[in-house]
């Protein structure tokens, strides 16, 4: 009997399938732009079972929502995290990531033989003791605002999984990932000058106020991904597009952060890797002329798009780096504004030692209650650290100041070996450097994505070497194969 003939109505029966689930999905999806994004989310229900039926025989349901998660924040930032579980008020994103941490405790309470997530874990620990006191007083005073304010703490917790993960996939099969991780945002990103044409096609999502799913606050990940496609990307060709497209966002998205970011990773790229880079002379030589050509080729038309806060050009990009000095220029009237709100708040943090040690609490405006042109209210300081010891003062700031520098010191130390791990690194900078300058981690966009790639990046480095005393100075892990 020949077997192709057995296989040809199975084959018929998936393209049927396939079908069947564009055609729900696509109605799904209408319905959420049309009409109603929580009625959209429903009518989902069906193409997202008839796809797990197909899927989870061959895939990992964890594996499979901690991308979607990823995907996601990186993509959709803002308007992801706004979206409700059906008929709720709770994050959509909040409960998948409850989900994976839960559902993968058994396999990442192995990792915590290791010393660096050992340390992580009980430092976490220290920051949730603190966050969960200053809910029992401040949640009746300030309600749903203290609860916005500590969900930092549980967010941090998504690393845990993420390294199961990222063991399980293995450095090979997680830079396939990250090759379409990084490519998406950056692709997406290029549609930022014309956000007010997409924001009349973007379906509508929102907990406190509606607002348009398609948002763009996940540009500070370029950065990252700029160097994943320098020093990793083995097609020369996608390497060269890739790394003008990244270019041409870091020109749209007009972010200082970024800019710091990139310089920043390049200097410290040269001090770790610096024997390194004369290996790939040859790789580089080629792809910075080709790469240069290109921007100034695309230059004409560039200078025409609008950008985050004006035209796109490179007078923009300088005059930003400008203001970093006193110069005037694009944003420093909003970088005054922040040094002038920080010294306020410096100085009411230290007015009394019970604020210098357990802080003001969670729930309180700390931003003298400016209110954006569409009357959105601004709480947050732009800076994470100072706003984390305002909050939780110097008990809760310490435990979590530790933790951020116990993930970027390990992540430095195990990514001198190989340049190709320049990302991670890069990935670290600008972290720190958008905390500095931005709530970032006030938000699942950035402590999700950040402890979710660091934490991917950790399991599979640990994979790769091995679990000893070389990679952890610590006890192996009880068992390998889960």
């Amino acid at each position: 009997m020949n077997i192709r003939h057995l296989k040809q109505p199975m084959i018929l029966v998936k393209n049927s399938m396939l079908w069947v689930l564009i055609s729900l999905l696509s109605v799904a999806i209408g319905v959420s732009i049309s009409f109603d994004i929580v009625l959209g989310l429903v009518m989902l229900a069906a193409p997202i079972g008839l796809s797990l039926s197909i899927l989870l025989p061959h895939m990992n349901i964890t594996h499979l929502l901690l991308w979607i998660i990823l995907w996601g924040l990186i993509l959709f930032s803002h308007g992801f995290i706004n979206v409700p579980m059906p008929f709720t008020s709770i994050p959509f994103v909040e409960v998948l990531a409850f989900y994976i941490i839960v559902r993968l405790f058994p396999k990442w309470r192995h990792f915590l033989t290791i010393s660096v997530l050992k340390r992580a874990f009980w430092l976490l620990i220290a920051v949730d003791v603190v966050v969960f006191a200053r809910l029992v007083f401040d949640l009746p005073h300030y309600g749903l605002l203290a609860l916005r304010d500590s969900t930092f703490a549980f967010e941090l917790w998504f690393l845990f999984p993420a390294v199961a993960i990222g063991y399980k996939l293995g450095i090979e099969n997680l830079r396939k990932k990250l090759r379409y991780l990084f490519a998406g945002i950056i692709i997406y990103l290029l549609s930022f000058p014309f956000r007010e044409v997409i924001y009349k096609f973007s379906p509508v999502v929102g907990i406190r106020a509606p607002l348009p799913l398609f948002q763009y606050q996940g540009g500070y990940i370029v950065a990252s991904g700029l160097f994943y496609f320098v020093f990793i990307e083995r097609n020369p060709v996608i390497a060269i597009v890739m790394t003008v497209l990244t270019l041409l966002d870091i020109l749209i998205i007009q972010s200082r952060g970024v800019y710091l970011a990139v310089l920043f990773s390049s200097v410290l790229i040269l001090v770790l890797y610096g024997k390194t880079l004369f290996t790939r002379l040859r790789r580089l030589v080629f792809l910075v002329p080709v790469v240069l050509f290109a921007l100034v080729v695309s230059y004409p038309f560039l200078s025409s798009l609008p950008g985050r806060l004006t035209q796109v050009s490179f007078e923009t990009l300088i005059n930003q780096l400008g203001t970093l000095i006193g110069r005037e220029g694009p944003g420093s009237g909003s970088l005054y504004h922040r040094l002038f709100v920080w010294h306020q708040i410096l100085m009411d943090s230290l007015s009394t030692p019970a604020r210098v040690l357990f802080g003001s609490g969670l729930g309180p405006d700390l931003f003298g209650g400016f209110t954006t042109e569409r009357g959105i209210i601004v709480r947050k300081p732009h800076n994470d650290f100072l706003e984390v010891f305002a909050r939780l003062g110097a008990v809760g700031f310490v435990s979590w100041v530790l933790f951020i520098l116990n993930l970027v010191v390990c992540s430095i130390n195990l990514s001198r070996t190989k340049i190709e791990y320049a990302w991670i690194l890069a990935l670290q900078v600008v972290v720190l450097i958008t905390s500095l300058s931005q709530p970032a981690m006030s938000f699942a966009y950035v402590t999700m994505v950040w402890t979710g790639l660091t934490g991917l990046w950790l399991g599979a480095r640990v994979r790769e070497r091995g679990v000893g005393t070389q990679l952890t100075r610590s006890k192996p892990l009880h068992s390998t194969r889960w």
